[in-house]
């Protein structure tokens, strides 16, 4: 009596490396990756090659297992990938897919009475990546953050007169 096993492989998007995946990190100023010191909720906007806003992703930590890997379902094409770390609780700004456009992203901070101190210097985060999602190529990409610094509101006053001038 003979015994006949027969094994098929079916292919996956793993395989292909179709599998959409982006590491999005912080580092500083040195190579330590200081996302999960500092991010605390993000926004990931992504635009078709048109510009036009097509997929948007909000996690926030607590909430969210993990805020700084995506694999976002989008069809093949051409990317640009927005990423605002921490703008939930220091900005007021409206998204709308299929409407908004990317030159028309902006942030506008929270104004804050006069008197008060802010606690964090740099409270937002934000990266942009160009990329594109193909068939049948490794579609793996890092998107590095960088901190939106603070604005200053400088008074000058002189002492006793006006400088003189040389």
């Amino acid at each position: 009596m003979a015994l006949f096993l027969g094994f098929e492989s079916c292919e996956t998007d793993e395989e292909n490396g179709d599998n959409l995946t982006i590491y999005v990190r912080y580092c500083r100023e040195t190579f330590k990756d200081d996302f999960q010191r500092f991010i605390t909720q993000i926004r990931y906007l992504f635009f078709d090659e048109d510009g036009i806003l097509q997929h948007v992703v909000l996690l926030q930590r607590g909430i969210d297992s993990d805020l700084q890997h995506l694999s976002p379902m989008l069809p093949y094409g051409r990317y640009t990938l927005i990423a605002i770390g921490n703008r939930e609780e220091h900005s007021d700004c409206e998204y709308k897919v299929g409407f908004t456009r990317m030159e028309e992203v902006t942030l506008a901070t929270h104004l804050r009475q006069a008197g008060d101190l802010q606690g964090d210097c740099d409270p937002m985060y934000w990266g942009i990546l160009p990329f594109e999602y193909a068939a049948n190529k490794p579609n793996d990409y890092i998107c590095d953050m960088s901190n939106i610094h603070c604005r200053l509101r400088v008074t000058v006053r002189w002492a006793n007169h006006l400088p003189g001038y040389r």
